[in-house]
């Protein structure tokens, strides 16, 4: 039976990472059905976006409020869709808002694949109580700095440290031409 793998990804460089993902898992297997919501990196990487997350990436108060139904409704259809797939695993990248959300309604419809969350909310900065609730909805982390695993552990929830994808990038200020 083939595997598949949901990957949501609703900002620009959460879509850089989603990419640098389905990358790593194309290498594993060619086996795993990948689908998703994401941007134009997860596309050239061949998984086209379910659900359109145009103008998603919010900055300020008043533009999240007036986004508000745009976001509610693309959580909705979101979770709708991955219930619809069926997938045996849903990757959440970062954007705690609309991610938190997608976990907590995929846990309280039954859905019944594990749920990972990729890059943490930064609790070791501020909102720890974020720790306890990322461990109720979420069945595992994919935690890009090594530090931040016992935050999440001491909630009861497993953390898998993966390294910073900022460091996979080829390194522009090496090259004499781009020098900065």
């Amino acid at each position: 039976m083939t595997k598949s793998v949901y990957i949501v990804a609703v900002e620009s460089s959460a879509d850089h990472v989603g990419a640098g993902l389905i990358k790593s898992i194309k290498k594993k297997s060619s086996a795993i059905k990948l689908l998703g919501v994401g941007g134009p990196f997860m596309e050239t990487e061949g998984v086209i976006s379910r659900v359109d997350i145009t103008d998603l990436a919010i900055v300020g108060f008043v533009e999240a409020l007036k986004s508000y139904p745009k976001i509610m409704i693309s959580i909705k259809s979101t979770v709708n869709d991955i219930l619809f797939t069926s997938p045996d695993l849903v990757v959440l990248i970062d954007s705690w808002g609309f991610m938190i959300r997608v976990a907590k309604k995929l846990k309280k419809s039954g859905y019944k694949g594990k749920i990972v969350k990729y890059i943490a909310p930064q609790v070791w900065a501020m909102r720890r109580k974020r720790s306890k609730v990322l461990s109720r909805y979420t069945d595992h982390l994919l935690s890009i700095h090594d530090f931040e695993s016992h935050y999440f552990e001491t909630n009861g929830l497993s953390v898998t440290y993966v390294g910073n994808p900022v460091f996979d990038v080829k390194n522009i200020f090496q090259k004499k031409d781009t020098a900065y």
